[in-house]
């Protein structure tokens, strides 16, 4: 073989090199984004139900369908034709998670559960029905297949719904279980979307109004509510689910102007500026509990939603907050530095960051570099291997020459 010849391959091997060498550098993911859409990916159950799962875990499961159903929504990924995932499978999924055997008398019937045949709660309902709602939007209506699924079954859903309410007026998780507000908003919030779909009078299925207004105000305290009228203390999160389930009877009214702003001062109280402990700008639970967390702060940002006065906080350190709270994994934490999160949470998360700021310069962190997974150094070992093996094929190149 020529010696010219001899060097050509050696550049040419050289550039092979490069090319296998190189991507994987490339390809490392340095974004928020590309680090949640990876653990996106490696959860999606897309051959089967079409939901999201999470580790350990192999059937799709409801919370983190949610939570990647809002991601890709709140990103307007739903919105491409084709969308990202399969809308008819997941949407599949959610109707199927309806219990509809055992009968009327059957403490799960009617109601859903956490994945298919799985228990059943007011909470898994709400958050059911919140999905379903999602996946039911009209701009959807294009997408061959999707409106010819079963839809749910309202009846079953408002039998389920009677059943956990209590003779006080407020709703349990569970049939037999006491009641707390959290419990309560989220089954009003399903009996009003049932009602509404199947067309029925509230009072068909609410048996008492008046009861179940005066039960949730009976759990205010102060400028705050708690989880039940037997708690001891108010919370943000309690405080949050009794002004929205008084906004579902329609009957926010009864907290006077002048009481709302004084709940909105008690929430801005929660909000963490003790920059020394890493967590400014969150909301913690409740006054002196110091738990500043995630769940905390995007209820605190449904109360400022819901009575306005979000001008009034720090819009931005809450947003470093939230963004801050994502774990290695990829998906989101309650606070930050944790190593796994949930799908659920980060669902949350944007739905935080679209309450703090409609205009989406908030949302757009989602694309600063990851400081859990960052990009690759400028220079990279094999990088520096390639250009002294190039170095060293462009010498044995000039010598073949120079010999020739």
């Amino acid at each position: 073989m020529k010696k010219v010849q001899i060097a050509t391959l050696a550049i040419a091997m050289a550039l092979v090199a490069v090319a296998f060498i190189s991507i994987p550098v490339a390809a490392n993911p340095d974004s928020r984004w590309d680090t949640l859409t990876a653990y996106m990916t490696d959860n999606h159950d897309s051959a089967v139900e079409g939901g999201y799962t999470e580790p350990g875990a192999e059937a799709s499961r409801l919370y983190p369908t949610l939570g990647a159903a809002t991601v890709y929504n709140e990103m307007d990924q739903l919105a491409l034709r084709p969308p990202v995932i399969d809308l008819v499978k997941m949407k599949n999924f959610t109707r199927k998670l309806q219990w509809r055997s055992g009968g009327e008398d059957y403490d799960r019937y009617g109601g859903f559960s956490l994945f298919i045949a799985g228990p059943v709660s007011i909470e898994n309902s709400y958050n059911a029905v919140k999905l379903w709602e999602l996946l039911t939007n009209p701009s959807f209506d294009d997408i061959p297949g999707i409106n010819d699924l079963e839809v749910v079954n309202t009846t079953s859903g408002l039998l389920y719904l009677n059943k956990t309410q209590s003779v006080d007026g407020g709703f349990g998780i569970n049939e037999n279980e006491a009641p707390n507000i959290v419990s309560t908003f989220h089954a009003l919030y399903v009996l009003d979307y049932l009602l509404e779909e199947s067309g029925v009078a509230k009072e068909t299925w609410l048996w008492n109004e008046t009861a179940t207004i005066e039960w949730i105000l009976s759990c205010r305290e102060g400028d705050a509510f708690k989880l039940s009228p037997t708690s001891s203390i108010a919370s943000v999160s309690a405080t949050a689910a009794g002004l929205m389930a008084l906004d579902v009877l329609g009957q926010l009214t009864l907290i006077p102007s002048e009481e709302r702003q004084n709940i909105l001062n008690w929430v801005g109280d929660l909000q963490d500026d003790d920059a020394s402990e890493g967590i400014v700008g969150g909301f913690a639970e409740s006054l002196l509990t110091n738990d500043t967390n995630l769940l905390s702060t995007y209820h605190a940002l449904e109360i400022y939603t819901l009575l306005g006065g979000l001008s009034n906080i720090d819009s931005t350190s809450a947003a470093r907050f939230i963004m801050d709270c994502q774990a290695t994994d990829g998906s989101w934490g309650t606070v930050p530095g944790l190593e796994a999160g949930t799908l659920f949470n980060a669902g949350l998360v944007f739905e935080a960051l679209r309450m703090l700021d409609i205009s989406g310069t908030y949302i757009d962190m989602i694309y600063e570099e990851d400081p859990n997974n960052p990009a690759a150094a400028l220079i990279d070992w094999r990088l520096l291997f390639v250009a002294v093996f190039i170095l060293a094929a462009l010498v044995i190149a000039l010598i073949a020459l120079r010999m020739d």
